[in-house]
């Protein structure tokens, strides 16, 4: 779903975080200078941290603040500036930004280097695993770790990586079991899609389809994006429990009573909702399937993604939206059920929910993660 504000974003599923590459400098013309902002030729003793695990302590900071978001987000940065000079590894994905580099788990934040004379492209470093030696500046209404006087460190002989969980800092983390170990198919009424309009985070009306998990035993979910073999149901009622709601089938309406709206019921028409479709196991789609958000401001920017499905098992994914599915990438793909699992040539895997409109209507329409895509 692109517009509806009830549902947080998740990630990707917890699994054990990829390991780091060692960074080496690049080849250079003249010597590394051993001089700020440049890279240094080697680390001294200190403490080094993943970017999920930075994502985790300024979680766990803000759930022990009581206040306004504004104070919640003063005592995340308070929280890292006590660290001190630290040492962060992470993916460059552009000039001064760095992101968790692992081949399938979504940090909730992102680090900013600021104050670099050289940022990452200058030197040469784009897409490509770095670590950092910095200190923490503050944390952005942008979901942005601030790390001031950043170093590039071409070594990180003598660190001691920290022992902080990471899992408060991952997307869905929490919530998300092993692969396969969530809700079994026999649990599952059915996934839905629903027509609705709303407002991005600008006034702009949207209409879309959303989607919708609908149970057996009474609840609903808003907005699935991993699997539900992957859903711990009982950790996410209790980490976002506005996420959910109890649902009864009466008098051709479907009543819903959300856990946001205590003492409100939602009633729909039982034609407003769709059902979609599990895949078949070995189900090889072919074709280009295409999602854009329908903004109707006319200042405002669009987001799209296009996901090419082949028969022999190969994929293609183009686009400027980075949650769901991820960016763009190419490689392998299996359809089993409601779960799509996409191996990236570049050694990512994302598992995400998948379901159709029915196969009388030859795919013309699939989700994948929370997102309908059009053939």
């Amino acid at each position: 779903m692109d517009f509806v504000s009830r549902n947080p974003s998740l990630a990707a599923r917890a699994t054990a975080a990829t390991p780091e590459a060692t960074f080496e400098a690049p080849n250079q013309t003249n010597p590394p200078s051993t001089t700020a902002n440049n890279v240094q030729s080697s680390s001294s003793s200190g403490n080094l941290y993943t970017i999920a695990q930075l994502s985790a302590i300024v979680e766990l900071a803000k759930r022990r603040t009581s206040g306004s978001v504004r104070d919640k987000r003063d005592a995340a940065s308070a929280a890292l500036q006590r660290l001190g000079t630290v040492y962060v590894s992470g993916l460059v994905t552009n000039g001064s930004i760095l992101n968790f580099d692992s081949a399938d788990r979504k940090a909730k934040y992102s680090l900013q280097c600021t104050r670099m004379e050289r940022d990452f492209e200058d030197l040469g470093l784009e897409n490509r695993v770095v670590l950092v030696r910095g200190n923490f500046k503050r944390v952005s209404s942008t979901s942005t770790i601030e790390m001031q006087n950043c170093e590039v460190q071409a070594s990180r002989a003598g660190l001691q990586a920290s022992n902080q969980s990471d899992k408060p800092g991952i997307d869905g983390g929490e919530w998300l079991t092993a692969p396969g170990q969530g809700l079994k198919p026999a649990q599952i009424d059915g996934v839905y899609l629903k027509l609705e309009t709303g407002f991005d985070g600008w006034g702009n009306m949207e209409t879309g389809y959303n989607t919708y998990l609908f149970l057996k035993d009474g609840w609903v979910y808003n907005d699935p994006d991993e699997p539900p073999s992957d859903l711990d149901v009982v950790a996410s009622k209790s980490l976002e429990s506005n996420r959910w709601g109890r649902w009864e089938r009466r008098g051709g309406q479907v009543l819903i009573r959300w856990n946001d709206e205590p003492g409100k019921t939602r009633a729909y028409a039982q034609k407003e909702w769709v059902r979609a479709q599990p895949a078949q196991p070995g189900l090889r789609l072919e074709g280009t399937y295409k999602h854009a958000t329908d903004s109707r401001s006319p200042t405002s920017v669009d987001s799209w993604r296009t996901v090419q499905l082949m028969r022999n098992g190969s994929f293609t994914i183009q686009g400027n939206a980075k949650r769901g599915i991820g960016a763009g990438g190419s490689g392998s793909y299996t359809l089993d059920g409601y779960t799509a699992t996409f191996k990236f040539s570049d050694g990512r895997v994302k598992r995400t929910l998948f379901c159709a409109y029915p196969p009388e209507n030859q795919y013309k329409v699939i989700v994948l993660s929370e997102t309908p895509f059009l053939r």
